[in-house]
Parts: C-alpha cells; sequence; structure tokens
C-alpha cells in the first residue's frame, strides 16, 4: 500500500550549512554507510555570487538576523514501488510545484531499508530559502541578500520572504493543504507514467475521516482514525 507523508519544519540561524552537509552527506556526515543512502541531489536557483548550495546556507548562517529563519525543509516520501530515475523526476515536478524559480536552495532523495517492512524507505529533502528573488531588481550580494526586507525602497534592503508556507501548531494554514494536494499530483502521476495502478492523497487522515463518516463507510473512516 502506498503511503503519503510530508513534514515541513524551520531552520534558523546557525543550522543551515550543517543541515546542507547532513542532507548531502558531506562534511562530517561523509560515513560510508550515510553516503551509501545519496541517490541524486540537486541545487536550484542559486545567486551568482554561490557556486554551490553550502556556500548558499553558509551566507544565510551569517547575515540572517539573529533567530531568524534561514531555511524551509520538506521530508517527503517517495514511492519505493519506482527506480531512481522516476523518483528523481518526481523530485524535479514537485521542486517545480511547491518552490518555483525565485527561490533558492537543494533537493536530496535518500533511500534506506525501511525499519518495518523489507522495502526501501525512499524519501525526498526539499531546503530552501524563503527569500524571493526579485528579477526586477539588480542581484543582491550576499550581505544584503537576507537583510531585512524595505518595502518603501526594495533595492535597499534584502529580498522580501515568502510566508505563504508558515506553520504554526494552532493555526490551520490553508496554503498547506494546496502544498500537499500539489504534492500529491506529482506523485500519482509518477505512478501513472508506469503503469502502476496506486494512487495517494494528499488530504489530511483527518479530513479523510470525515469525508468517509458521511458516506456511511465507518470502516474506511476507523483506518483513517489513526496517528502517523
Amino acid at each position: 500500500m502506498a503511503t503519503y507523508f510530508v513534514k515541513l519544519s524551520n531552520g534558523y540561524k546557525g543550522q543551515a550549512a550543517d543541515k546542507c552537509d547532513y542532507i548531502t552527506r558531506n562534511g562530517k556526515y561523509q560515513s560510508e554507510t550515510l553516503r551509501q543512502e545519496l541517490v541524486a541531489s540537486e541545487s536550484f536557483n542559486l545567486p551568482s555570487w554561490a557556486p554551490d548550495s553550502k556556500t548558499f546556507f553558509t551566507a544565510a548562517d551569517k547575515f540572517e538576523r539573529t533567530n531568524g529563519t534561514t531555511f524551509k525543509q520538506f521530508i517527503i516520501m517517495l514511492p519505493c514501488e519506482l527506480d531512481d530515475d522516476e523518483n528523481i523526476k518526481i523530485a524535479q515536478d514537485i521542486k517545480d510545484k511547491i518552490i518555483g524559480d525565485n527561490k533558492a536552495g537543494i533537493w536530496v532523495i535518500h533511500s534506506k531499508q525501511a525499519i518495518t517492512a523489507n522495502v526501501q524507505n525512499v524519501h525526498l529533502h526539499i531546503m530552501n530559502s524563503e527569500r524571493i528573488q526579485d528579477a526586477a531588481l539588480k542581484e543582491k550580494p550576499p550581505e544584503q541578500y537576507f537583510k531585512r526586507y524595505n518595502p518603501s525602497n526594495p533595492e535597499q534592503g534584502g529580498y522580501k520572504k515568502d510566508r505563504k508556507n508558515l506553520c504554526r501548531k494552532r493555526a490551520k494554514n490553508p496554503e498547506i493543504d494546496k502544498i500537499r494536494a500539489l504534492i500529491a499530483d506529482a506523485i500519482n502521476a509518477g505512478y501513472e507514467r508506469n503503469g502502476f495502478d496506486i494512487r495517494v492523497s494528499g488530504t489530511t487522515l483527518e479530513m479523510q475521516k470525515e469525508e468517509a463518516l458521511k458516506a456511511g463507510d465507518e470502516d474506511r473512516a476507523e483506518f483513517f482514525d489513526r496517528v502517523l
């Protein structure tokens, strides 16, 4: 049975470069075991002053304000039924759908033996800056890139942050539901391309339980009454 899992978290000043090393299996994370889990990676939308994602996120750690958010991280389960090439296509599709072409970052696919089943745990990390690179402005150097946005004079401050993906424990954000649906679309397209009659849903367990109850399907509602 296909599993849908998406986790979104924030990273803060001083954490970005280390997280980048962790997901790319570099720096202190270069053990043979960890390196074997690395399937593929791709940096995206980096400014010209950053030859790689580590350089970019090191600058975020240095120039972002104290206690500021330096990155968002998505962890997304990918289909273990599909091969690496197909999961790479899905990763690129997800990045295009939920990040776009104006925020910098990196995606990485890991694959390792699942703990509870005899299958591979294939998952995608997307690590991106919230800073929206404005093509109408001259590219900002690192010391300005991460400064506070100046709405009156955008050329004088840093790039504006994308706040659509705010995740607060006690406040529901409808944008998150849209993102979950887009991720499910990309995964299902991969299944369809490869002839699998498998589909996942980005709808939350709570909503799926509610829909089952409305349809009078108590067995199905009970299936969704669980914590992941």
